[in-house]
């Protein structure tokens, strides 16, 4: 039987003081698909994705196909949020997008032509290439989540997460970015995105996480996304929200 492509097993987090931020998550993801994680604010959904990559003190199991997740690291992209990133830090749109490179090519090998060519044609599908030589610091909110994105492509990551890609963008970027989407999670990348916006969740994902300090229901969009699973979470949202 083919294992799980991420399965949780009895996740705990808890911060310094002692209070419990996650617990009992238990989660088994296959391959392929675009994942959204709901919950309200201060329910754990980033420190679920934290917690996963190994950037979070946990205890539990986090397998990737039946092994340890930090075997596997090189398999895995993690789009942050921008508020993360030093804006001043002096690197250019192109140099950015090459670090999504790195992870595969190992300590000791410098990018060829190739790796500069892959971001190239990332830059390319993004609306970017105006931008390759502009420092980070000079760009707007939507094209440096682009270039976050762009980055992202260049990884070809079987397993990619994203912390909130849409805070702050423009309708134009944000647009771009869930078609890329979309296209990686049909060819067979999983991805799995942390999300705020209800009204836009049954157009841009085919599964779904609940996540209140655990998780508390996940599955196919139409099963998951319904008032009854949802008041479970969001009990302050009215039926009319899913209209």
């Amino acid at each position: 039987m083919k294992p799980y492509l991420l399965e949780l097993s009895n996740l705990n987090v808890s911060y310094p003081n002692g209070i419990q931020a996650l617990s009992a998550v238990n989660l088994k993801i296959d391959e392929g698909g675009l994942w959204g994680i709901l919950g309200p604010n201060g329910s754990g959904k980033t420190t679920l994705l934290k917690a996963i990559l190994g950037l979070l003190p946990h205890n539990g199991k986090v397998l990737f196909r039946a092994q340890p997740i930090k075997k596997s690291a090189k398999q895995i992209a993690y789009v942050e949020q921008k508020g993360d990133f030093d804006m001043d830090f002096p690197i250019t749109v192109f140099q950015c997008v090459l670090t999504g490179t790195y992870p595969k090519l190992g300590l000791f090998k410098k990018p060829g032509s190739s790796e500069k060519q892959a971001v190239l044609n990332a830059l390319d599908k993004l609306g970017l290439m105006q931008f390759k030589n502009r420092q980070i610091g000079q760009l707007s909110g939507g094209q440096f989540q682009r270039v976050l994105i762009a980055r992202m492509l260049v990884q070809n990551a079987d397993l990619i997460f994203l912390d909130e890609p849409f805070i702050g963008i423009d309708m134009e970027s944000e647009a771009l970015i869930i078609h890329h989407l979309k296209q990686m999670a049909l060819n067979g990348h999983t991805i799995i995105m942390v999300h705020h916006d209800l009204k836009a969740v049954r157009e841009y994902f085919d599964k779904l996480i609940l996540v209140n300090r655990t998780v508390v229901d996940y599955g196919a969009t139409e099963d998951i996304f319904i008032g009854e699973k949802l008041k479970q979470v969001f009990p302050y949202y009215h039926e009319v929200v899913l209209a």
